[in-house]
């Protein structure tokens, strides 16, 4: 029984040795240890990226938007919130889907410059069932302090990765982007 044993003992050796020397399969195991971290890398890059983009379009449509109430366009009756969401929609519709049913404005005079609202953006959500309040949209008059605050609600690609996991979430699992601004109403 020894015989056997020690006959089979030594195979099993020999076996493991000559599997020990071989180099085949490296490359896989390393991808197999190294890849997922790399690919959770680049997706969160990609994220980052359709996030950046999201933002600065939307900072650009807020910069501009304001342009209608201090040139005194939408406080004479020119043009009507609807058409200043329908303007920003434009401009960040390729990214943000379904945009003009998730978008809020708020616009209201402030004392000065250092008493822009404390609260938060009152950000619409057409996947939420609650009933949405909308927020102020007071033009103000001439040469009146303003704040513009313009939020948009919208889903991401990766939202365990990156950006995603420090944006602000509603209650449906969507993401806000907020975007605002001040500036002086012109003498109109």
């Amino acid at each position: 029984m020894g015989k056997i044993l020690s006959f089979f003992l030594g195979g099993l050796g020999r076996q493991v040795k000559r599997f020990h020397r071989r180099r085949d399969g490296v490359a896989a195991i390393e991808f197999a240890l190294v890849g997922p971290i790399y690919l959770t890398l680049l997706l969160a890059m990609v994220e980052a990226g359709f996030l950046l983009i999201r933002t600065a379009l939307l900072d650009d449509a807020t910069s501009q938007a304001a342009k209608f109430i201090y040139i005194g366009e939408a406080g004479s009756g020119e043009v009507e919130p609807e058409e200043i969401v329908t303007f920003v929609c434009d401009k960040v519709g390729a990214f943000v889907g379904e945009c003009e049913e998730n978008i809020s404005l708020e616009a209201t005079p402030v004392s000065n410059f250092t008493d822009l609202p404390d609260t938060d953006a009152q950000c619409q959500d057409n996947a939420s069932e609650e009933d949405f309040e909308v927020p102020l949209f007071n033009t103000g008059s001439a040469n009146s302090i303003m704040f513009l605050r313009i939020c948009v609600t919208t889903d991401i690609i990766m939202p365990g990765l990156g950006f995603g996991l420090q944006m602000t979430q509603t209650d449906t699992g969507r993401y806000q982007l907020i975007s605002s601004t001040a500036f002086v109403n012109e003498p109109f």
